[in-house]
């Protein structure tokens, strides 16, 4: 487990952030069977007691690889429409982004996500049946739409040379009119992101997360000065952060509705190759589901 000091930092002439207890004690670095000694872990993820864990193979190296090259020639999932900054491309419906292409177009990306698989498996089936171990038990659905079409479980995402992601966090996310029918069917404004690595770059498109939370000052006093990374980047030296350490197979799940995060550029022929989705609880808090 990571360690990091407590205590505060400056982010401005003006403002000065405080390092929580919950980020100073970093994240948690678990093999997949330890998760049967696991059973509260959503829930201090998502009461903000917990950071993060990173779960060590939670697929096989052989299971990423088969499915990189299974997405990779599988054109009825098609990209989605790229998102800014990535440089690489979406496979599956990748709903923050449905406002380019409509929710048509986002639900008919979700059904080929369905579809989706490694070698003789479904995908979904996979995630949703490891997922479980996570969860306690309980199997992660899907949130539905006003016409019973399912949203998509989750997206394979390419990241090429030059790639970023911009500075965020989930929660930002709550008002969006394309997230209206899943708002509707979740407890907010608690998300949860996770992420399976199935190819690691040549170097770079490494996830930082900062100690500063949605809603605080310390957050606007950085966001003020924009969201490119390089631009966070230079602005936020000496402001600690926690970075996975991770190999292809391996899951992180992380609070990222509360904790701002980036990922810094991708470097190299390599793309970075990942799997992920968000997850929250329902609103009668019975159960969590599961979208991208």
């Amino acid at each position: 487990m990571q360690q990091l000091e407590t205590g505060s930092v400056d982010l401005s002439p003006t403002t000065s952030l405080a390092i929580s207890a919950t980020f100073s004690a970093g994240l948690s670095y678990l093999d997949l069977a330890d998760l049967t000694s696991e059973e509260n872990l959503l829930e201090e993820l998502i009461t903000g007691r917990r950071l993060g864990v990173v779960v060590r193979g939670f697929l096989t190296a052989s299971e990423a690889a088969s499915l990189v090259q299974g997405v990779s020639s599988q054109a009825e999932t098609g990209p989605c429409t790229p998102v800014p900054h990535a440089s690489g491309a979406v496979y599956g419906g990748l709903l923050a982004m449905a406002h380019a292409i409509g929710m048509e177009g986002y639900l008919a990306q979700a059904a080929g996500t369905r579809a989706m698989r490694v070698g003789e498996v479904s995908l979904d089936t996979l995630l949703r049946d490891r997922l479980a171990l996570v969860a306690g038990g309980h199997r992660p659905s899907t949130p539905v739409s006003t016409d019973g079409r399912a949203y998509a479980p989750f997206s394979v995402r390419r990241m090429d040379a030059g790639g970023t992601l911009l500075l965020h966090c989930e929660n930002e996310t709550a008002d969006m009119p394309m997230l209206a029918e899943v708002a509707a069917q979740i407890d907010p404004p608690f998300q949860l992101s996770f992420y399976v690595l199935l190819a690691r770059p040549t170097a770079g498109a490494e996830l930082f997360i900062y100690p500063f939370c949605h809603g605080e000052p310390g957050a606007q006093a950085v966001t003020d000065g924009g969201r490119e990374v390089d631009s966070v980047l230079a602005r936020t030296k000496g402001v600690p952060i926690v970075s996975p350490e991770m190999e292809a197979g391996d899951l992180i799940l992380f609070d990222a509705g509360r904790y701002y995060h980036l990922l810094t550029r991708c470097v190299g022929p390599q793309p970075r190759w990942t799997m992920g989705a968000l997850l929250a609880r329902t609103r009668n808090k019975d159960g969590w589901l599961m979208w991208s």
